[in-house]
């Protein structure tokens, strides 16, 4: 039995399979739908009112049919027509396979397992092919097919069914009725089976097995059959099986469910899907009887189709199954065929396809040129992708071209991954290949969207690692494309962009398919179709699935849980399987559970679909103590966490330790507020837990201007809050600006490092995708955007065929770090002063600028009483309304007694962001209730009462959203509470129309377009959230309402509702009404806030601004004066020795006729001249631009500069050539950068720095010490080091002064 995909397969079968006579565990797989949303905990299983379909194969020698007209005979209630024809054709298309085909099967138990291709490589299945005549026969006894609540047994006599019910023979022949529709290729417009057959068919190798137009059975092909309606049904399993040829009978047909079934002997009765033979149900799992399992006697017979467990109308159906995403017009990212001919007959590797790909696409290459150099580029990924840049340009390889060698190195653990075929992408099966508790999915293949004259292209970027998701974990990094659209493009062109977009992109002869639009990015899919190429083994091709296979894996349109949504809903939902995270925990089938939610003390206790102002554990679910210990020891973290973040299956949320269960092993119980996804089957994947965050001590917040508004708003003097501005300016930007004092350049250097976080910046470099679930920051280490505009073509002609970025935060080639604040303590650690150096001068002028906008611009008041964390749900309820639960794990300290303590109390302010309404910032009781110690470093808010806090604060929910906690006397004595803010009557029906097409009308409407726009309109709606989003625009409306009329304005209310409905309106469905905008923008358009002049009063912001504006201009008038009296000028005698020491040596040898040391200095001086010139062009381009960009604004949460963003890279590269023929110069790296310094500093730092850096250090007088680059950004300046330093300073001012 094969476990892989035939390259041929395009139609995936859902196959429910029965393992006749067998009691062999390794056939148990994970359990199908997620159990019953009753009102007690139950584990993962169908649900009770769930339909079961089976068949049952066996083998006999008799006649095919064993009865008159060649017809099935059926016991139980009479089958319709169209049951008879879906019966008939799945037998005839999918005999068993033969019963001596070994077998290989899943590990016992089976659970937790995943079946390939689409979930492992574990369970062979051998099937036909297409074109197969050869008939098959069956195994066991008679055949049941359980359709709707019918039994029906098929047999080849009569005197077989004897002890069954009365049998009525129904006329195969005769298919059901239905309106024409976009599947009808024939002239017939009243038989859907004939069109079904004739979509499904189209294109396919013909063979005598083929169902009629009409649906009829073609008996010549048909296996033998045998009953035995006394035989106990064993379990059915299910799984996908891609099938060329295939009709859709099996998916499309909408099976009439009759009350109870007719089949009343236990026998009949079929046991429940995936149910695992060896534990006990809970009541939420069908009980099956007559559960007496035979030992196996032989391997398991090959499965048989049957209808999936379908619960949705007819055109979700045929819809669900029909070939999505394949008739689309196609666009040509990069292909040649004759190229993909040879790169696939010398099994070309894929990263070294896309590097060269990628040339082609910046115009580096042309398809002829590689086609000259594909047998040099022979090899994996690591030894040849980072060198396809060096043999296309026939240069020399040298050490820093392979600086991406981890990239690399991670795709082959992928490609190796895959051709395995275990699942191992998952995650969470050990070591591989050298990387201990390896998982996939860490590489992401990026383009971007360009505009080229009247048309758009596509151009490929870099290859980056630095995050995983969940579905390249599952299909593989090498499956996925993001395509980054610029800003500009969105709003200018956004029609001409989604009309581009809805297409298939051909990379490589590989079809890539849209499948997410978000943040302004389009997610594609590399689907089973190839272009212009062969499938081929080698490199997987295999283990490919189409594009209806994906979409349907994830989030199943015939699901009816998924097919009742909102189309604009159901799309969405595509981005939990893209959420950054790490595979942290796998749970059995059994211990995944599901519970209610608790309601609000208002709402009835049977009532169904509580709003979520009634939810009171909204988005928050349980975990136990065996889990979360799990979790801790695989990332090792300090404690226990209260809780974390994650997705699991269809599920997303925060869930947190469980009060009482002590069980061994892990446990996790889902909210129905969590439960987003009705998956039609569970396989590995479905069953880890994806880790986001954990939960994490939380250090001081500083306030912004949403919550400075609303604190003005509710009762604080602006007086404070002016006064709160002027001193964390000062306490931010002073340390800045003290040069002069003993030990000045460490103060100094622990000052830049916390105004850029550059210690933190490290840490989150290194860890990457890990750094949220290590719990090292909030949000990703760098910015996931797309670039504003393409580069400049001359630039990318230079660039386009360097090494991929590296995201080292450094030149590739010089060393320098790349972010302002990083080089500056580099600098500053090397023994640079800035009185003394002009780079280190300028980058600090540039740091205290930049601090003083940060704060005055974003109106930041750094608060050192104060706090953000993850809301949660009184786990034991014993919180009473308005009371709030906060322990941190590590003290905190009161700033006018020094007592340090752990427990919050008394009133405190709660806020969460966005802050826009008066109500959106509540005083509440902060209580110490030890019971709640097990839960530190979250905000425990109360179970009891009306409404849930986290949804009084701006509608928020728990299922990761973070309270701001302020407990500053100052800010709490005078805040008034507000009571919610309603929104305007007739708020929605007067600004907004709702797109209320369901899945299943969406599907209707296909269903009467042609394939081509069916396909399209499904497109359409996948990347409808590439709208041009209005929500900042009246995030600035609201502002100025605010200045004009007023925080609790009507006016000011109405806008902030319309900013909170766009925020969720991709899921909600609610768009503006044509002219709402337009007149928004007439009243409230223009800024006005911060400014004095229009403030009336009302506008705390402009106060604030004057303020900062003024204390930021004493602080600059500070920096200044530093250079009025530090006059110093350009050049640096200890960075130009090494030169000068060369040069007088090479001179004084050619007095003594030696010319050896003057000829390979003036080859020294020629190489540095030539990456001068470069250089010099470089700045020339930069100079040409519009405006000179400043350097990055901060060290925290920016993305670094890719390589090729550098405009000194090219000079770079070229500087650090190696130099051939030098023998007699010592310290050649030495007197390189010494000479290109000479020329001219600027240069000399951008093309040498670490150098440069070098030269300085062994020149200072109070010693160097040599130390790894590893060890030197791991360190930090402790607090207890920095009180000794201070001390000894005053000890040496004491000294001073006594003499």
């Amino acid at each position: 039995m094969s476990s892989r995909l035939d390259s041929s397969s395009n139609s995936p079968l859902v196959v429910d399979v029965e393992s006749s006579d067998s009691s062999d565990d390794s056939w148990d797989l994970a359990p199908y739908n997620k159990g019953s949303h009753g009102r007690s905990a139950t584990p993962r299983g169908r649900d009770l009112h769930s339909p079961s379909y089976s068949v049952s194969n066996s083998r006999s020698t008799s006649s095919p049919w064993g009865t008159t007209k060649g017809s099935p005979k059926m016991v139980g209630k009479t089958a319709s027509p169209s049951q008879n024809a879906l019966i008939s054709d799945t037998l005839r298309r999918y005999p068993s396979s033969n019963p001596s085909t070994p077998s290989r099967s899943l590990r016992p138990g089976g659970r937790g397992t995943s079946i390939t291709p689409v979930f492992s490589n574990r369970l062979k299945i051998n099937s036909p092919s297409p074109s197969s005549t050869t008939p098959r026969t069956f195994q066991g006894g008679a055949t049941k097919v359980k359709v709707g609540s019918e039994v029906i047994v098929v047999s080849d006599s009569d005197e077989e069914l004897e002890s069954t019910q009365d049998l009525t023979d129904t006329d195969v022949s005769q298919p059901p009725t239905r309106s024409s529709s976009f599947y009808d290729k024939t002239t017939s417009k009243d038989s859907s089976m004939s069109s079904i057959n004739s979509l499904f068919s189209a294109g396919l190798p013909s063979s005598s097995s083929s169902v009629s137009s009409m649906g009829s059975f073609d008996a010549s092909s048909s296996a033998s059959l045998a009953a035995s309606s006394k035989r106990t049904f064993s379990p059915i399993r299910r799984l996908f099986l891609p099938k060329s040829g295939s009709t859709g009978l099996q998916y499309c047909e909408q099976m009439t469910k009759s009350p109870a079934s007719t089949a009343s002997n236990d026998s009949t009765l079929v046991e429940d899907l995936f149910s695992p033979r060896d534990t006990s149900h809970s009541p939420n799992v069908t009980q099956r009887k007559g559960r007496n399992f035979k030992p196996a006697q032989s391997a398991p017979p090959a499965p048989l189709p049957t209808l999936p467990d379908i619960e949705v109308p007819e055109a979700v159906s045929l819809f669900a199954q029909s070939p999505i995403g394949t008739d689309l017009k196609h666009v040509v990212i990069a292909h040649c065929d004759e190229t993909q001919q040879l790169l696939d007959e010398n099994c070309i590797c894929w990263g070294t396809q896309y590097e060269l790909a990628r040339g082609v696409c910046t115009g580096a290459w042309t398809w002829a040129d590689v086609r000259e150099h594909v047998v040099n580029l022979v090899g994996d990924n690591a030894h040849v992708a980072p060198k396809v840049h060096i043999v296309m340009r026939g240069r020399q390889a040298s050490s820093v071209d392979r600086a991406n060698l981890f990239l690399w190195q991670e795709l082959d653990r992928e490609q190796a991954a895959i051709d395995e075929g275990k699942s191992r992408g998952l995650g969470l099966m050990g070591e591989w290949k050298g990387v201990p508790e390896w998982y996939g999915g860490q590489i992401q293949q990026l383009a971007r969207l360009v505009k080229v004259g009247d048309s758009m292209k596509v151009l490929l970027e870099p290859m980056e690692k630095r995050r995983s998701h969940r579905f390249a974990r599952f299909y593989g990094s090498r499956r996925f494309l993001q395509l980054r659209i610029p800003d500009d493009l969105l709003k200018t062109q956004n029609k001409a962009v989604k009309e581009f977009l809805v297409a298939k992109f051909i990379l490589c002869g590989r079809v890539f398919v849209p499948f997410h639009s978000k943040d302004g990015g389009l997610y594609m899919v590399e689907t089973n179709e190839d272009f212009g190429r062969q499938s081929q083994r080698w490199c997987s091709d295999h283990h490919r699935l189409s594009y209806r296979d994906f979409i349907n894996w994830h989030n199943p349109l015939f699901m009816k849980k998924n097919a009742s949504q909102i189309i604009s809903k159901y799309v969405t939902r595509f981005a939990l399987g893209l959420s950054n995270s790490v595979p942290a925990l796998q749970f059995e089938t059994d211990n995944i559970m599901y519970i209610t939610d608790i309601t609000a003390s208002d709402w009835p206790a049977e009532g169904k679909n509580p709003p979520a102002e009634k939810l009171m554990t909204d988005g928050c679910g349980l975990i136990n103590q065996t889990a979360l210990i799990g979790i801790v020891k695989l990332f090792g973290y300090e404690s226990l966490p209260a809780g974390v973040q994650g997705r699991i299956d269809g599920s997303k949320g925060f869930w947190i330790l469980h009060p009482t269960d002590k069980s061994n092993v892990p446990k996790i119980w889902i909210r129905d507020s969590q439960n987003k996804i009705k998956s039609a089957s569970l396989d590995r994947a479905h069953c880890i837990f994806d880790l986001l965050c954990p939960s994490r001590p939380s250090s001081s917040i500083a306030l912004s201007a949403q919550s400075i508004v609303n604190l003005y708003s509710n009762g604080i003097p602006n007086t404070i809050l002016v006064d709160m501005m002027r001193e964390g300016l000062e306490d931010e930007v002073a340390p800045l600006l003290q040069w002069t004092k003993p030990h000045a350049m460490v103060f100094l250097w622990d000052a830049v490092n916390k105004c850029g976080n550059v210690s933190g910046t490290r840490t989150h470099r290194l860890a990457s995708s890990l750094n949220r679930a290590l719990g090292l920051t909030g949000r990703d280490w760098g910015r996931d955007g797309a670039s504003e505009e393409p580069d400049q073509a001359g630039l990318e002609a230079e660039t386009n065929d360097l090494p991929a970025a590296t995201y080292t935060g450094r030149n590739l080639y010089s060393g320098a770090p790349l972010a302002l604040h990083e080089s500056a303590i580099e600098l500053i650690q090397a023994g640079f002063h800035p009185a003394q150096n002009q780079l280190l001068h300028n980058k600090i002028g540039w740091i205290v600028r930049l601090a003083i906008r940060a704060s005055v611009e974003k109106y930041r008041i750094p608060i050192n009483e104060s706090l953000g964390a993850f809301v949660v749900p009184d786990p034991l309820g014993v919180l009473e309304e308005g009371t709030i639960f906060y322990r941190s794990s590590r003290p905190l300290k009161n700033p006018r007694t020094e007592i340090l303590y752990h427990v919050l109390e008394g009133e405190v302010l709660v806020g969460r962001y966005p802050i826009q309404l008066p109500s959106d910032m509540q005083k509440v009781v902060a209580v110490d209730v030890r019971e709640l110690y097990d839960w530190p470093d979250v905000v425990i808010i109360s179970t009891r009462g009306t409404r849930s806090i986290a949804n009084l604060l701006a509608g928020g929910d728990m299922d990761g959203d973070e309270l701001i906690v302020l407990w500053d006397p100052l800010l709490v004595s005078g805040f008034d509470n507000k009571p919610f803010t309603d929104a305007p009557k007739d708020f929605l029906s007067q600004n907004f129309y709702r797109d209320t097409e369901t899945v299943e009308h969406f599907c209707d409407r296909a269903l009467s377009l042609s394939p081509r726009k069916a396909h399209e309109a499904f497109q359409e709606v996948l990347i409808a959230n590439l709208s041009e989003s209005k929500v900042g625009l009246y995030s600035m409306f609201h502002d100025n309402a605010i200045v004009k009329h007023g925080y609790g304005n009507e006016l000011s209310i109405r806008l902030a509702y319309i900013f909170a409905t766009l925020l969720d309106s991709s899921k909600s469905g609610y768009r503006l009404k044509d002219g709402v905008f337009e007149q928004d923008r007439k009243k409230f358009g223009f800024s006005l806030k911060g400014d004095p002049n229009q403030s009336n009063g009302l506008d705390i912001l402009a106060d604030l601004k004057v303020a900062g504006d003024a204390k930021g201009q004493e602080l600059i008038s500070r920096y200044d004066s530093t250079t009025l009296h530090n006059r110093f000028q350009w050049g640096d005698a200890d960075l130009k020795k090494p030169y000068a020491t060369s040069a007088d040596y090479a001179l004084k040898a050619f007095d003594r006729k030696v010319a050896a040391f003057s000829e390979e200095l003036a080859t020294i001086k020629t190489h540095v001249d030539a990456a001068y010139k470069l250089y010099c062009d470089a700045v020339a381009r930069s100079s040409r631009k519009a405006t000179q960009e400043s350097p990055s604004k901060s060290g925290r949460n920016t993305r670094p500069k890719a390589d090729q963003e550098d405009l000194m890279l090219v000079a770079a590269r070229k500087y650090a050539e190696p130099i051939v023929g030098l023998f007699l110069t010592p310290n050649v790296d030495q007197v390189k950068a010494s000479y290109a310094y000479t020329l001219k500093p600027p240069f000399g730092f951008s093309v040498a720095f670490q150098e440069l850096c070098h030269i300085k250090a062994v020149a200072s007088s109070t010693g160097q010490a040599p130390t790894l680059r590893v060890f030197d950004e791991a360190k930090t300046l402790s607090a207890s080091f920095l009180r000794a330093l201070t001390r000894c300073e005053d000890e040496q001012d004491l000294v001073a002064a006594s003499i």
